[in-house]
């Protein structure tokens, strides 16, 4: 929690915790554009309060974070098999970058 690279948001209604959020500042490959980037490793939104509204108010949060720290590009690993979130982060402006494939041995 002392780590300032990383940011932990939570969204509380009603004297419960309805969701979180995690990000961080992350280092690039030195071939992409920027060094550091902000990254969302998680976010989660209580089932009952999904499409209120929480999920985008706790991602502008955490970009409001980034900004302050100077950064212009997030990313994060979204499931393939996941539409519901893909539509959530697409509906944030992300956009397909990369594939990340996977093999079990």
């Amino acid at each position: 929690m002392a780590d300032r690279t990383r940011r932990v948001l939570v969204a509380v209604a009603d004297g419960q915790v309805v969701g979180y959020t995690i990000g961080h500042l992350a280092r690039t490959l030195r071939s992409w554009r920027c060094r550091v980037c902000g990254w969302v490793t998680d976010i989660c939104v209580a089932p009952d309060w999904r499409r209120t509204g929480v999920g985008d108010k706790l991602f502008a949060a955490l970009c409001v974070w980034f900004r302050r720290h100077g950064l212009t590009v997030v990313q994060l690993n979204v499931a393939a098999l996941n539409p519901a979130s893909q539509a959530f982060w697409r509906a944030q402006g992300f956009v397909d970058y990369l594939d990340r494939m996977w093999l079990d041995l």
